[in-house]
């Protein structure tokens, strides 16, 4: 395993089996927690400062009631405001604009609507996903989301499964 706590040295050192497998995975979240400890504890120190929590002189003292302005909380909120208005709208293009490319053109504006589509049925979900992104951006500074897709199989009276639809809430 490498020094930096980031990567392992090579996928050739552990066995491909489902022992060595389980073994290199292990190894690898060991690393990502140990590179990632660093900023976890960094990012819990700024949602602090940015909520406006024990502020301290640098004699380590506390200010007691005094009045303080968070500038950055309203500068993140400012900035949050600047780069999220509303919900970003689809543009599909093709690199080359080719007239008689039919196949092409429909691909790309059949694409263009599935997408659109798919950001109008989920608008309220993916606007709380990106503003949440954006913020986790802006204050700690990674910006990722975790997204689950949960998926209903069912069965039919002739033994044929397929997918419950759950598209009925988009309306």
């Amino acid at each position: 395993m490498s020094d930096k706590g980031g990567n392992l040295d090579s996928r050739k050192e552990f066995k491909p089996t489902p022992a060595g497998q389980y073994k290199y995975w292990d190894e690898e979240l060991i690393a990502s927690k140990k590179m990632l400890n660093s900023f976890h504890r960094q990012g819990t120190e700024v949602v602090q400062r940015f909520l406006g929590g024990n502020i301290r002189r640098q004699d380590d003292s506390f200010v007691g009631n005094l009045f303080r302005l968070n500038l950055y909380h309203s500068n993140i909120t400012t900035l949050k405001s600047l780069m999220y208005g509303n919900l970003p709208s689809v543009a599909v293009s093709r690199t080359n604009n080719d007239p008689k490319d039919d196949v092409g053109r429909v691909a790309a504006n059949i694409l263009e609507r599935i997408l659109t589509n798919d950001i109008q049925c989920n608008g309220q979900e993916y606007d709380t996903c990106l503003a949440a992104d954006l913020e986790d951006r802006l204050i700690p500074g990674l910006g990722c989301s975790k997204v689950r897709y949960n998926c209903e199989i069912c069965e039919d009276e002739f033994g044929q499964e397929y997918i419950e639809d759950v598209s009925a809430a988009c309306e």
